[in-house]
């Protein structure tokens, strides 16, 4: 099966789309990751990311880049201009001294 889609066993031909806000790698037998434009938050285990997928899939914070299906709280992408205060928050601020944020 492609990227989004999932198929309840390995080598079965019927490809199920993800149910939304989740994606799958290409071959999965489970949908585990959030698709793009939104970020993984809390759990890492699988039965329970497809079981309540709204629970642990956010819409991605204004400014942020999550682009990539996959992305996580952790792996937010942050752009030029903007800085956040660790990797456990979603807040981006825009940097006021240039020279102080990447």
């Amino acid at each position: 099966c492609g990227e989004g889609t999932y198929s309840v066993s390995k080598g079965l031909s019927q490809c199920i789309p993800c149910p939304h806000p989740l994606s799958a790698e290409r071959g999965s037998v489970t949908c585990a990751v959030c698709k793009a434009d939104y970020y993984l938050l809390g759990s890492e285990d699988p039965v329970d990311i497809f079981a309540f997928p709204t629970k642990h899939c956010k819409l991605c914070p204004p400014h942020a880049d999550c682009s990539a299906p996959g992305t996580t709280l952790e792996t937010l992408g942050v752009p030029p201009g903007f800085w956040r205060a660790s990797n456990l928050t979603t807040e981006l601020h825009k940097c006021v001294a240039s020279d102080h944020c990447s």
